[in-house]
């Protein structure tokens, strides 16, 4: 269930006394998929680590929010990662 791998993934993250907001939006039908689930928990992790330190290295720092989007569209899982740290440099 990606549901699961995503609340799981975020508790994970919250229990390191961040001061920052997660955003669940979960749409409500269970997502089953046939992955590895400990490859995909790490990709998330990563991508929630790497969302941490966008936030970490900004001005938002000390209101820092990440939303996880997970849409089921038809026979596909999207899942976005939005964060409001400073994102990439230009080069």
């Amino acid at each position: 269930e990606l549901n699961q791998i995503i609340r799981e993934a975020i508790f994970s993250r919250k229990c390191l006394d961040k001061q920052i907001k997660y955003v669940p939006e979960i749409c409500d039908e269970n997502i089953i998929i046939n992955c590895d689930i400990r490859q995909i928990s790490q990709v998330l992790l990563n991508l929630l680590k790497n969302a941490e330190e966008s936030i970490e290295n900004s001005s938002q720092a000390n209101d820092g929010k990440i939303i996880i989007r997970l849409i089921k569209n038809d026979n596909l899982a999207e899942l976005y990662v939005i964060d409001n740290g400073s994102g990439f440099s230009a080069e």
